[in-house]
């Protein structure tokens, strides 16, 4: 098999905070949504993960490896 990468973006609806929502959700939201875009593709395909996040200061926290 030779090796295949997927490249995902996405962007949240700007507003204030989300109160029914924190980061993770959203990860998990962002990585659901990526999954479904290729239908034939199952998680035991998956190696690895790289996850970048910008704008974390609206989330009053600049780290967002530690919310993860």
């Amino acid at each position: 098999m030779r090796p295949v990468y997927m490249i995902s973006g996405g962007i949240t609806k700007f507003a204030k905070a989300h109160q029914d929502k924190d980061f993770r959700l959203m990860v998990k939201e962002a990585y659901d949504y990526a999954l479904r875009d290729m239908p034939r593709f199952s998680k035991d395909m998956i190696d690895g993960a790289v996850g970048s996040y910008f704008s974390d200061h609206f989330t009053r926290q600049l780290k967002a490896a530690s919310m993860v």
